[in-house]
């Protein structure tokens, strides 16, 4: 089975778009606005074809292109 399909838009890395905030007394590391942001559109744009659970080894090709 394969399944193939792109996502738009700008990726922003999650590791080194961290920034430190405060619940209270408590810090916490979260993603950056622009990390979530593209996170929320990329998960928009997954078809509904390739929204499936899938038993077994898997192999993932990932091309990413920055600006």
């Amino acid at each position: 089975m394969k399944i193939a399909f792109t996502i738009l838009g700008e990726p922003a890395s999650k590791a080194n778009s961290r920034k430190l905030v405060h619940f209270g007394d408590r810090p916490a590391i979260i993603k950056s606005g622009k990390a979530r942001s593209y996170e929320r559109d990329a998960l928009r744009q997954i078809p509904h074809h390739a929204r499936q659970r899938i038993e077994g080894p898997v192999r993932v090709t990932l091309r990413i292109w920055y600006a």
